[in-house]
């Protein structure tokens, strides 16, 4: 394919910005967002009794849930209701004093561990969020429900925060190729 190159400064300067709206016209709509921020987005536009409503798994069978449509989720991102309920009563059952979630999201799974950890009446949950919009997202509903006495939340990434103390219940819940890494960090196995 042959291009015709303009001798006339201003005409290459013409076919630069259009080469350059044209590719911004283009590029967006294929370029792969965060999934979280994209469901961020939908549950801002939603009214939020009813994005709070549980609705059956629609992720795919893996080896790890061969049954995804026994489970019920909130959102492709949040952790099932059911691991919610059982996040909770792990807490009451082995009374950690300290339980580190990585991967706030919504707060989700942050509200069920400081729930059990309120019922035992001792105890903190230390949760790590990077996104500055969702870590205020999930803030704003820590407060709601009058738990931010029980959670510190830290806006950073997992794989530099540093915990003082010894982690009695590490709740690994942040992107999955994070995972590894920050649990050999955080236990102090690196």
């Amino acid at each position: 394919m042959l291009f015709a190159v303009p001798r006339c400064p201003a005409e290459r300067g013409g076919l630069a910005a259009g080469g350059i709206a044209l590719v911004l016209a283009l590029v967006p709509p294929f370029v792969k967002k965060y999934e979280g921020l994209r469901i961020f987005k939908h549950l801002r536009s939603v009214c939020g009794a009813r994005s709070r409503l549980p609705q059956p798994e629609y992720a795919p069978a893996t080896p790890e849930c061969p049954q995804p449509e026994l489970r019920s989720m909130l959102d492709s991102q949040t952790t099932e209701v059911e691991v919610l309920g059982f996040l909770k009563t792990l807490v009451t059952t082995i009374k950690p004093r300290l339980v580190v979630e990585t991967g706030t999201f919504l707060g989700h799974g942050t509200v069920r561990l400081a729930e059990g950890v309120r019922a035992n009446g001792f105890g903190r949950v230390v949760t790590v969020e990077f996104d500055p919009a969702i870590y205020a997202r999930a803030q704003e509903r820590f407060q709601a429900l009058g738990l931010e006495q029980w959670i510190e939340s830290r806006l950073e990434s997992s794989l530099e925060t540093t915990i003082e103390g010894t982690i009695d219940l590490l709740y690994s819940d942040s992107h999955l190729a994070n995972r590894e890494e920050e649990i050999r960090t955080l236990a102090g196995c690196s």
